[in-house]
């Protein structure tokens, strides 16, 4: 790669990153509508400029597939267990999800996943795929032989991991739409047979649903 052309992938990557922390740190200081929908829009149109450039760079592509209208509300909680190295991503996962409809666990390694699958018996895994330890296709791999039917999301950035992802219930290329994952997990909850009872001396999922890794 000439030196010009470093500069401008250089430029292409960070003048989106720019808009985004820019609009960001002006969501943090200012709390008037009109700053909050500009900064939405613009946050959102320099990430997907942002991914647009990486994908090229890299030759893959970001497929989302077609978002799905959740159904009505359950009649208890499920249990989801999150399993990403990264904390930030953790904290966007849990953000997104309500504790008034979900029960949070959260794995920061694959052996710490693995453990807590079996412990927490939850309803559906969301599973990153580069992982330390004990790497994602081995948690998905131990997670379907053991429960057929827990549904499993998978998270990467590399879209070309998906032929190596194929007993995942369904696949998100990362950055990801919070909005369209909320539709993933109730369309594939709303699938699955109900689990089994917990024990009442079972440990609660919220006591124990501490970050393993403060990455």
């Amino acid at each position: 790669m000439t030196d010009e052309a470093a500069a401008e992938l250089v430029h292409e990557l960070k003048t989106p990153l720019a808009v985004i922390r820019g609009f960001a740190e002006l969501l943090a200081s200012r709390a008037d509508d009109e700053t909050r929908q500009a900064a939405s829009t613009e946050i959102l149109a320099a990430a997907a400029r942002l991914s647009e450039t990486i994908d090229a760079l890299f030759g893959s592509s970001s497929d989302r597939g077609t978002a799905i209208e959740p159904p009505l509300g359950r009649a208890t909680r499920a249990r989801i267990l999150l399993v990403d190295d990264d904390v930030f991503v953790r904290r966007l996962l849990r953000l997104t999800l309500s504790t008034e409809s979900y029960e949070i666990a959260e794995a920061g390694d694959g052996e710490i996943a693995l453990q807590l699958l079996a412990a927490q018996q939850p309803d559906l895994v969301i599973l990153d795929w580069r992982i330390p330890t004990t790497p994602g296709a081995e948690v998905l791999a131990a997670t379907k032989d053991a429960r057929p039917q827990l549904p499993v999301i998978v998270l990467t950035a590399d879209a070309t991991q998906r032929r190596h992802a194929e007993r995942a219930d369904a696949f998100l290329t990362k950055p990801f739409s919070p909005l369209e994952l909320i539709n993933l997990i109730e369309d594939l909850l709303a699938a699955t047979p109900p689990r089994p009872p917990r024990a009442e001396s079972g440990p609660d999922i919220q006591q124990n649903a501490q970050p393993v890794r403060a990455d």
